[in-house]
């Protein structure tokens, strides 16, 4: 299997304090080679980037990525009545997801994370076709904690001042300093939700929906961003919503 794009070869070369050369005779191969695959104008084959991995003593991904994993915020989950969903940003229900990150192929700035969605098998509602899916989010209103200008009249993820988080497409009330949320997912079985006090939001970036196709690779990760604001993106549960949330469990 060939590996293709930008790759992070010679920074990790650096970063272990050894020169090309030096590596290219330990993998048995010329400077050229070494040059050749830093820069992408050979391609590594996954059997390259794991010799290189062992040579200078970091991970395969630290080297065929280059940017750091995108760390999962939350998972999207069916509800028991399997046509709706909610977000569980406490990994209550699928711990396996909590402090992990994905390796995508391609650029993304430092404050994107992404939504994991984990739907039952009994799944019947419209979100069908994304179980798997990875979701793509700009965390920037979480870390300014306000509602980020981007999700207006588009697709986000919001946090109510109460701790509860949804999905849907924002729109500003004119009247006053609250928002309508359509076409929700969450805590909400409305069309629209009126009224809601936001403590944040943030735009949806992109889906990838076949996350094994697109090379992605779900890894231990902690992002220290996240940790930082992670009292933001799951606050302390009330005794009503622990309550609702045994609910959705049983």
């Amino acid at each position: 299997m060939m590996v293709g794009m930008a790759n992070n070869l010679s920074e990790m070369i650096s970063l272990a304090g050894m020169t090309s050369r030096a590596v290219a005779t330990e993998k048995g191969v010329t400077p050229e080679t070494v040059s050749r695959h830093a820069h992408n104008h050979v391609q590594m084959t996954v059997s390259d980037i794991e010799d290189y991995a062992k040579i200078l003593g970091c991970s395969p991904q630290e080297i065929a990525f280059t940017t750091p994993p995108i760390p999962i915020i939350g998972v999207m989950i069916s509800n028991e009545d399997n046509k709706t969903v909610r977000i569980d940003s406490h990994f209550r229900s699928h711990p396996q997801y909590k402090k992990k990150g994905y390796y995508v192929k391609g650029y993304y700035e430092q404050n994107t994370a992404c939504i994991q969605y984990v739907l039952s098998g009994d799944y019947r509602g419209n979100y069908k076709y994304l179980s798997n899916a990875i979701e793509m989010v700009s965390i920037q209103g979480i870390i300014d904690n306000e509602v980020d200008k981007e999700c207006i009249m588009n697709s986000c993820y919001a946090m109510t001042t109460d701790g509860i988080l949804m999905s849907g497409i924002l729109y500003p009330q004119p009247e006053n300093r609250f928002y309508t949320l359509t076409r929700p997912s969450g805590a909400f079985r409305e069309d629209i939700v009126r009224d809601l006090d936001l403590a944040w939001a943030v735009p949806c970036l992109s889906i990838i929906t076949r996350p094994k196709l697109r090379g992605a690779e779900l890894v231990d990760f902690e992002s220290p961003l996240i940790a930082k604001y992670y009292d933001r993106i799951a606050p302390k549960m009330t005794a009503d919503e622990k309550l609702s949330d045994n609910k959705n469990k049983a």
